[in-house]
């Protein structure tokens, strides 16, 4: 299958992919996608946004304040009764997490300075699939 090494266990190709490798031997694995709904693969904005996601190099993005802001929004998660229910996840999990959110935000504040503008029909997301991390 062609994709430039962003090939997912799941069998299609990612824009982008971030994998941590484990100590026994595994590795964590995320497949981050840009979809698009109604508009066409050459649509100027699904073009940057591809390209945007594409060029972001996870490896070296440092998440360390994305992780501790996550630790925080984890710790201080409450259940739907309003009760305390802090989210616990493993320190992959975690990074895996802030990876995500950065890619997000790098790619929303990108399309904006593009001049791109999205309203219902005419809009891009980003989507994830990972092994799990936890």
């Amino acid at each position: 299958m062609a994709g430039g090494g962003n090939e997912t266990p799941w069998g299609w190709v990612a824009d982008n992919v971030f994998s941590i490798e484990r100590t026994e031997g595994s590795a964590c694995f995320q497949g981050l996608l840009v979809k698009w709904n109604g508009l066409a693969e050459d649509d100027p904005i699904v073009v940057d946004a591809k390209a945007i996601v594409s060029g972001i190099d996870l490896e070296s993005l440092d998440t360390t304040a994305k992780e501790a802001e996550l630790t925080a929004e984890y710790a201080d998660s409450r259940n739907v009764e309003g009760e305390p229910a802090p989210i616990v996840v493993s320190a992959d999990q975690l990074k895996q997490d802030a990876v995500f959110q950065m890619v997000g935000d790098e790619l929303w504040d990108r399309l904006d300075e593009r001049g791109h503008e999205m309203w219902p029909g005419h809009e891009v997301s980003l989507s994830a699939q990972g092994t799990d991390c936890r």
